[in-house]
């Protein structure tokens, strides 16, 4: 997503401003460490093992990842507090990475009820032109 974002700087993805560019990126680690690997499980346990008959979904991974995703998505929440966006005013590949992670929070159940500012933002990114024409 770097790579890409900075072949066109013009978009805004990738901040100027050194230290929102290094707050962005800050995200994007934070998600590959923390939040998607939680929501990936789900997606594993919930819908693709399913989908490829790889047996039973593994309770213990669900609940597991449930109580993860319940400790970062504070984390999450809390940062969008009267934000609209993680980094600056605008849309950056820290919102753009963070989201695509929650692509299919709806169909795993993925416990995010609890967090107004997680799912107000992530309608934000939702309702976007460019997001839309690439769900699935």
């Amino acid at each position: 997503m770097q790579y890409l974002a900075s072949k066109k700087p013009e978009s805004g993805l990738i901040p100027v401003n050194e230290l929102a560019r290094a707050d962005s990126v800050r995200w994007q680690f934070w998600d590959a460490a923390h939040f998607s690997p939680q929501l990936g499980t789900l997606t594993f346990e919930k819908i693709i093992k399913p989908m490829l008959r790889l047996g039973e979904p593994r309770q213990d991974k669900i609940d597991e990842a449930f109580t993860n995703l319940r400790r970062f998505g504070a984390v999450l929440d809390e940062r969008l507090e009267g934000r609209e966006y993680l980094v600056g005013n605008a849309v950056t590949i820290a919102d753009l990475t963070i989201a695509c992670s929650l692509m299919y929070a709806k169909q795993t159940d993925a416990p995010l009820g609890d967090f107004p500012n997680i799912k107000s933002w992530f309608s934000r990114i939702s309702d976007m032109a460019a997001w839309r024409l690439t769900n699935p």
